[in-house]
Formats: structure tokens, C-alpha cells, sequence
């Protein structure tokens, strides 16, 4: 078995389209209105009065920078079974010795045939979206996160969370429930700045 760690890597996560589709082409949209189509509708109006839709076939695609371990079996077409078994195997072993949650390390198979692959990644803030975001420039903005009473008790989770944002460039800025909001606010003068009429 081999294993390469590539510290921050680009992922590209692509949807080919339709898990159903035979060819996997994409998505079948309809340019005029921006409806999604089915692969099987046909471009013509029944009574062929109307003029034929544009359409295009697209794929979305979402990309992040992660540092990843890509491990290899030394099988020459390993058993999938064996690979998926041992994928969660490292991801849960991973797990208890860095005492992370599970969210937090992501585990896919890639590639096919010889190139099968498991791959792993860091995966806490794969969905982290801030509240608000304040660009500044060509440097990392300004993210805003406005915890309410549901974050309650979880404070070290959501910093640990957010620490790759911070060690990117991001400044972290959080609103709680447990301060008055205006409070808050005056803070962070250089962010929230008040309206002529006084009000923020």
C-alpha cells in the first residue's frame, strides 16, 4: 500500500449530471427561461409553432483548497469492497487518534481500475459559510458570523471550525446571542460603520 499527503491541494468536486443518465453529460438547460431540462425532453413544441429552445449542457462544480492523503492498494485491481472497508477504516482510525469529530474527515474513492484511490481530506469548513461577507481588496475579507441560541455549548467546536478561514487571511468576526447586538457592533468600528441618521 502506498499513501502521498499533498498539503493544500485544490479539489474540484464535479456533478456529471443525472445519477440515472447513461452518458453523464451534464445538465440540460434551457437558456430563455434557465429551467433545468430532463436529458429525455425534446426541443420542439408539440404544435411546432414556437421556435426551438437553446440549450446548453453544463456541470457544476464547487472547488476548495484542502491538504489531502491519497492512499493506493498494491493490488493490481484491488477488491472495491476491500477499499470502501478499509477507507472508513483509516477515516475512523483517524478519528479517535487526533480526537476530531467525524464531519471533520471526509473519505471518497476516485480514479478507476488501476488508478482506484482512496482519498481523504479535511473537510470541517467544506460547508462553513458565513453569515456575511465583507471583501477587502485582493486580500481575504472580512467573515461574519452571527451565532444564535442553537450554538450554544458549542463554542470550541465552531472556533476550531473556523480556524482554516483564519489561517488563510480571514478575519473572523463573531455575533452572539449572549451580548446585546448593539454592544457588539461598536466593537468593530472599522466594519460596522453607522448611518448618517446614527442608526447601524
Amino acid at each position: 500500500m502506498r499513501s502521498d499527503y499533498v498539503p493544500q491541494a485544490q479539489i474540484w468536486r464535479i456533478n456529471h449530471g443525472w445519477r440515472r443518465s447513461a452518458d453523464h453529460n451534464g445538465f440540460v438547460i434551457e437558456t430563455n427561461t434557465g429551467a433545468w431540462q430532463r436529458q429525455s425532453d425534446d426541443d420542439d413544441e408539440p404544435n411546432g409553432t414556437t421556435p426551438r429552445a437553446v440549450r446548453v449542457q453544463i456541470r457544476p462544480y464547487v472547488s476548495d483548497t484542502r491538504n489531502l492523503l491519497l492512499v493506493r492498494a498494491s493490488a493490481e485491481e484491488p477488491d472495491e469492497d476491500f477499499l470502501r472497508t478499509l477507507a472508513y477504516s483509516l477515516r475512523r482510525a483517524i478519528q479517535l487518534d487526533y480526537q476530531i469529530e467525524e464531519q471533520e474527515i471526509q473519505v471518497e474513492l476516485i480514479g478507476s481500475e488501476k488508478q482506484r484511490r482512496i482519498i481523504l481530506w479535511e473537510a470541517a469548513d467544506l460547508f462553513l459559510q458565513p453569515d456575511f461577507y465583507y471583501q477587502r481588496g485582493a486580500i481575504p475579507g472580512v467573515c461574519v458570523f452571527i451565532d444564535g441560541p442553537h450554538h450554544a455549548g458549542k463554542e470550541v467546536q465552531d472556533r476550531r471550525a473556523r480556524e482554516p478561514l483564519e489561517d488563510r487571511g480571514y478575519r473572523i468576526v463573531v455575533i452572539t446571542a449572549k451580548r446585546p447586538l448593539a454592544e457588539q457592533i461598536e466593537t468593530f468600528p472599522d466594519i460596522f460603520v453607522p448611518l448618517a441618521n446614527g442608526q447601524w
